[in-house]
């Protein structure tokens, strides 16, 4: 058996190297993940133990791991009786990291805790009911898997009192109060943020630049809204609202706007429209709320 799976990891490496680049499984994008979050030098036996793998297959992924570095210019660091450990700047640490988690975040098939994340934010965008075969072809996946999701989803939807609605013939779509759907996409809209995405937005905002358009793992039209939203923010901002508002802060109001642009399109109102009487007053303030989500809905 052990043989077995030395050829077939030797098979593996073998292909993975063919052509003019290197790609990593989705097992050594995890070890080299493990390797950057590491706070000094792991050993081959201690990360055998922990992806419960053989020392051997954990060098030849290590190989990989390596002639993919060393397209970018990069190496491990090894020593005898020490372990393996990566003598790179945080910068580049953060870089390699979030592109890692690029690559599992737009994965063929993305396991079932992204899935559900993404159907919350599906659902929630929906103008109307959707079915399980409409949902099984957005992920890529059967029938039965959207099925056993929405089953999962439930019980997360239920941490936040929403629930999901059924309807023969018609479908699914979330149900529950208004807040509670928004805070509920919020959350997962973050969960699906990298900090190297964070940090991109961030500098974005700063030097007033136009965002270059990245799905950070939510469905398209979501996506779509949320890099207007982020590029009508940084147009906004000047360096006294820089001053005001600390990073999370201005995080949280791109989140809020583009979220309530997203449901407001469909008639998702958290009470009933209303008309404010006091928009000289929010211009002359220049409160960043209002003036992002007129800008946003002008566009």
């Amino acid at each position: 058996m052990q043989f077995l799976v030395y050829i077939e990891c030797r098979v593996i490496s073998l292909l993975q190297k063919r052509g003019d680049t290197v790609q990593l499984s989705k097992r050594e994008i995890s070890i080299t993940l493990t390797l950057i979050d590491a706070n000094g030098p792991l050993t081959t036996a201690l990360l055998a133990e922990q992806f419960e793998m053989s020392v051997r297959s954990i060098k030849y992924d290590l190989d990989n791991i390596r002639a993919w570095l060393e397209q970018k210019k990069l190496s491990l660091v090894s020593r005898r009786n020490k372990g393996i450990w990566l003598e790179w700047p945080d910068s580049k640490k953060l870089e390699i990291k979030n592109e890692l988690l690029h690559v599992a975040r737009y994965a063929l098939f993305p396991d079932q805790e992204v899935r559900i994340y993404r159907l919350i934010l599906r659902l929630a965008l929906a103008e109307t009911f959707l079915t399980s075969d409409t949902l099984a072809e957005d992920m890529s996946v059967s029938r039965n898997t959207i099925l056993s999701d929405l089953e999962k989803m439930e019980l997360l939807l239920y941490e936040y009192d929403v629930t999901l609605q059924r309807r023969n013939h018609y479908g699914f779509c979330l149900a529950g109060e208004e807040s509670q759907i928004r805070l509920l996409m919020e959350i997962v809209i973050q969960k699906g943020m990298t900090d190297y995405d964070v940090y991109n937005m961030m500098q974005t905002i700063v030097n007033q630049e136009k965002t270059q358009a990245t799905n950070y793992g939510m469905p398209h039209e979501m996506a779509t809204i949320f890099n207007v939203t982020l590029t009508e923010m940084a147009q906004l901002v000047d360096q006294e609202m820089l001053d005001q508002f600390n990073y999370s802060e201005i995080l949280a109001i791109i989140l809020r706007v583009a979220i309530a642009t997203g449901r407001l399109k469909n008639t998702h109102t958290m009470k009933s429209y209303k008309i404010l009487d006091n928009q000289q007053q929010l211009e002359q303030k220049r409160e960043l709320p209002y003036l992002l989500m007129q800008a946003v809905f002008n566009y």
